[in-house]
């Protein structure tokens, strides 16, 4: 599981557009400190939330640390959307590519601040 997530979608009536109705949290036991599946690691339950709803053509993004690392939930739309075709996402690689690149490039840049770096800080800080 490490530091994975997932985000689920519906596609809103317009048929162009995404509503975010879920981003799972962290699947940490704490700050960069990330639940493990093994003999001896941890219940792979730990780390999900099966209580979700889906509606017919509902995307489902799963993505590791690499990801959430580096893009903050409203990175993910521009992606998705574009690949978008009457209400039906049409190539799930050229998202997932898109996420790719983005998260890469997002996070060679020394002025952005990532969502790893931002919650680093408040680890910082509230642990000092």
């Amino acid at each position: 599981m490490g530091d994975s997530g997932y985000s689920l979608f519906h596609i809103k009536e317009d048929g162009k557009s995404l509503d975010l109705y879920f981003r799972s949290q962290e699947m940490q036991k704490d700050f960069n400190f990330p639940y493990q599946i093994g003999s001896v690691g941890d219940d792979p339950s730990e780390g999900f939330d099966a209580s979700h709803t889906f509606k017919h053509g509902d995307v489902v993004i799963a993505y590791s640390d690499g990801v959430s690392d580096n893009l903050y939930t409203s990175h993910f739309n521009s992606c998705i959307e574009a690949q978008l075709v009457d209400g039906l996402l049409q190539s799930p690689s050229e998202a997932a590519d898109c996420l790719a690149r983005k998260a890469y490039f997002l996070g060679k840049n020394m002025h952005y601040n990532a969502p790893f770096s931002k919650n680093a800080q408040i680890f910082a800080k509230e642990n000092p």
